[in-house]
């Protein structure tokens, strides 16, 4: 379990970063491209980018900071 926390920390760090670096971040719906940035709808950027933050916190936790217990023989 710890494993796939470690995978989702990485893989959400890098959108997170790719989503400030490129100022915005793009979606398919039914067919269509759309593409959200600061300019064009801020507040589903900013609550994308909080939301993605807050996975990224969680599943480092998970992932690097809470220890296994050990099992008693």
């Amino acid at each position: 379990m710890r494993f796939v926390a470690r995978i989702f920390g990485v893989v959400f760090t890098i959108v997170v970063i790719d989503m400030l670096i490129s100022g915005g971040y793009e979606y398919h719906n039914m067919g269509s491209v759309y593409y959200v940035s600061v300019n064009s709808n801020p507040g589903k950027f900013y609550f994308a980018l909080v939301w993605q933050s807050l996975i990224v916190s969680v599943s480092f936790y998970f992932g690097f900071v809470v220890k296994l217990k050990e099992v008693e023989k």
